[in-house]
């Protein structure tokens, strides 16, 4: 079947043309057809362009694509794209070099493209061009474009990072554009990112790069006012500290940017959203990855032990008994302080920040102390005035706190791709302090509200691990301030939590529910709870119950009559109307009306009981509970029943739509097959607690080649 598809002209000024593709012409005939329509040379160089799936139309996705009203555009292809660029690029005209440099630039990300430059050997002319026009103004726009260029080869791996450190000169250039900061914006994107390659995948890379340059001058890119360059310089500065080795070093370089104040510059380009300039995903990763780098100095505290001989060390922990003492107090009680604390030994606390977090605990109350110390006073005295028993521990919650945090956020850890970046982080200098300060109030707020012991203690620990993990990964609410995230965790509370819980259990039960083994057996086990309603039913007719008697079509109440169904379900008997006080429960054989259940021919329910329907007032209530039988053999037209009870009626309406043969209807039966069948299920699913389940059927296997097996007995066995 032929299908109407149009067609742009690589022309300018040209009308799209429509043309037929039939099912059996060739995608090559088809570009024949339209270049012939355009009167275009040499169909060979060109293809189908699908800009709307922004593919390549071919023999493979033609099923896909060529589609009535599709409009494709006929373009050069990659072949041809790249043999013009390589002419150009060997060419001796600047002129021609200059306008192969802005397509490729633009192109080398093509499929194809960059692999036929980089065959053809011309991406070397890339360096020479930088190396000769780097010095000329006019040709900033042409060095911006190679130097773009040169980087998408490298991204996309078409070339090794490695032919940087076989160019020095390139490289250096790199780095004078990068000391002078070159006005043209291609130029300083580029190098940046050139250089960020250059320091992370060549060994020599940091070495070279901090003998002509330094992070002062990475830095001042981040300050500027270019995003592009902002994003790029942080880039470079990741790789940097990356590339910089041994904890010396690394604390070092830290320190210094401190003294250059790279956290405000950080934290001015996390909030560009708020300034209507976006975030690229480039920049997110980066401001991730920064993230992971600038809290790995936290992580290396971590494997520090508490220092008898450091004396900052001495004056932090002095500074958390300290500020326990009453304002009366003529000396300080560090035991019974440190015992306030939750210290494992009170009279040698310090051996509690012999493992990891180690001293970060110690570093992280200190600044708790800084940061407000009435809360901190408080939060001590709230679990000092618990019973034996009841108590937090607050150092081991510091302890614990601490480890969630930097496990949530990859403190320590290799950068992952799908990791995301915390903008309060960047909202202080100190701002992990600050969180840490949030996080172990809510850890003392969650401990009260969950009525903990100290034996719950891990379980408050998970508790509190899920809160911050829910704030701290909400996408669309991710807290940018400290009073936004301290807000974020004012709401989640523990009962916010465990309806959160409650909720999440019932989707993956839900899709639990879904799956085609589950549906198959509430399939198999439907007619199984059906059949022991219907039982139930039957059995609880065979007691018999009491019914009004209706008298010239009103219901008499102080009149009652008995039904009952036989044991073997065959007949059903009824007496005749008696006051209440001659209530006695009858036999079977007493009873003087019946009727086989054979000769049932019509159930009346509800308002169609003829008496009920030719009634002027009408009790809802007594229309649900009213049901007629009419069988053969009756004294009577039809019998009325009228229970006590909704839900009495609805057992016998359905236990003689059963004895019909007829399905049961009632919504008290409905309701109560389905939840027997949802019991049932999930009885069945608690075998498969923690496995998932499979949506699709297994494959089965191919039979085998032949079915002569031979079953060879064991010699041991044969012999005895």
């Amino acid at each position: 079947m032929a299908a109407k598809v149009g067609c742009t002209s690589p022309k300018p000024g040209q009308p799209p043309a429509l043309q037929a593709i039939e099912e059996n012409m060739s995608i090559p005939d088809a570009v024949k057809m339209f270049c012939g329509l355009f009167s275009v040379p040499h169909p060979e160089r060109y293809q189908l362009y699908d800009e709307e799936h922004r593919t390549v139309v071919n023999e493979e996705n033609r099923k896909q694509v060529l589609k009535n009203g599709a409009v494709f555009k006929l373009q050069l292809n990659a072949e041809a794209v790249a043999d013009d660029m390589i002419s150009k690029l060997t060419s001796t005209l600047s002129k021609d070099q200059e306008e192969a440099l802005k397509m490729l630039a633009g192109a080398t990300e093509r499929s194809g493209v960059s692999e036929r430059v980089v065959a053809s050997g011309a991406y070397f002319k890339l360096f020479e061009y930088v190396d000769l026009h780097r010095k000329k103004p006019e040709s900033a726009s042409a060095v911006g474009h190679a130097l773009k260029s040169l980087y998408n080869l490298l991204h996309i791996k078409a070339v090794a990072v490695s032919c940087l450190q076989e160019r020095p000169n390139t490289v250096d250039q790199l780095m004078d554009f990068l000391k002078n900061q070159s006005k043209a914006s291609l130029i300083q994107q580029y190098s940046l990112l050139l250089l960020a390659m250059y320091v992370s995948e060549c060994k020599e890379g940091l070495a070279r790069f901090t003998a002509r340059c330094t992070v002062d001058d990475v830095i001042e890119y981040i300050k500027g006012d270019n995003p592009l360059a902002q994003e790029d310089g942080l880039a470079l500065l990741n790789a940097v500290l990356r590339a910089t080795t041994g904890s010396v070093p690394r604390q070092q370089l830290f320190a210094h940017l401190d003294k250059l104040r790279v956290i405000p510059a950080i934290k001015a380009l996390s909030r560009r959203s708020e300034r209507n300039i976006g975030l690229s995903d480039f920049c997110r990763d980066q401001l991730y990855i920064f993230q992971v780098l600038w809290l790995g100095r936290l992580a290396d505290r971590c494997r520090y032990s508490f220092n008898p001989a450091d004396q900052a060390c001495i004056d932090k922990l002095d500074k958390l008994t300290r500020v326990l003492d009453a304002p009366d107090a003529a000396a300080s009680n560090k035991v019974a302080n440190a015992r306030k604390l939750g210290f494992t030994n009170p009279k040698q606390p310090e051996l509690d920040f012999q493992s990891p977090p180690g001293v970060l605990t110690l570093d992280a109350l200190s600044e708790f102390v800084d940061i407000d110390q009435q809360e901190y006073e408080k939060l001590v005295m709230e679990q000092d005035s618990r019973p034996e028993g009841y108590a937090c521990p607050v150092v081991k919650m510091a302890q614990s706190v601490l480890t969630v945090l930097l496990d949530l956020l990859d403190a320590g850890k290799e950068p992952k791709k799908d990791g995301k970046f915390v903008p309060v982080l960047y909202d202080k200098p100190n701002a992990f302090y600050q969180v840490f300060v949030k996080a172990m109030q809510l850890a003392a707020r969650t401990w009260r509200e969950m009525e903990a012991r100290t034996a719950d203690f891990d379980k408050v620990v998970h508790m509190v691990r899920q809160q911050l993990k829910q704030v701290m990964g909400d996408d669309k609410n991710i807290p940018i301030y400290l009073d936004d995230f301290e807000k974020a965790l004012s709401e989640s509370s523990y009962a916010k939590m465990l309806k959160d819980q409650e909720n999440e259990e019932k989707e993956v039960e839900g899709r639990q529910m879904q799956a085609e083994p589950v549906t198959l057996l509430k399939r198999k086990l439907h007619e199984e709870m059906k059949a022991l309603v219907q039982e139930q039913r039957l059995a609880h007719m065979a007691t018999g119950c009491w019914f009004t008697p209706w008298v010239k079509g009103k219901p008499k109440k102080d009149l009652k009559f008995f039904a009952m169904l036989s044991q073997n379900h065959k007949t059903l008997k009824w007496g005749d109307p008696v006051g209440k006080d001659d209530m006695v429960h009858p036999n079977f054989s007493s009873l003087q009306h019946s009727c086989d259940t054979v000769d049932f021919k019509v159930l009346y329910t509800g308002e169609d009981v003829p008496e009920v329907a030719q009634s002027r007032r009408k009790d809802d209530t007594v229309v649900k509970q009213t049901f007629a039988v009419l069988g053969a053999g009756m004294d009577t037209d039809h019998v009325i029943f009228q229970a006590s009870l909704r839900e009495v009626a609805a057992m016998w309406i359905d236990g003689i739509r059963s004895l019909m043969d007829e399905e049961m209807k009632e919504n008290e039966t409905l309701k109560e097959i389905n939840s027997l069948l949802n019991l049932e299920v999930r009885l069945s699913l608690l075998n498969l607690h923690g496995i998932e389940l499979p949506r699709d059927k297994p494959e089965v296997p191919p039979p085998p080649s032949d079915f002569n097996f031979v079953y060879q007995a064991d010699e041991d066995v044969s012999s005895a």
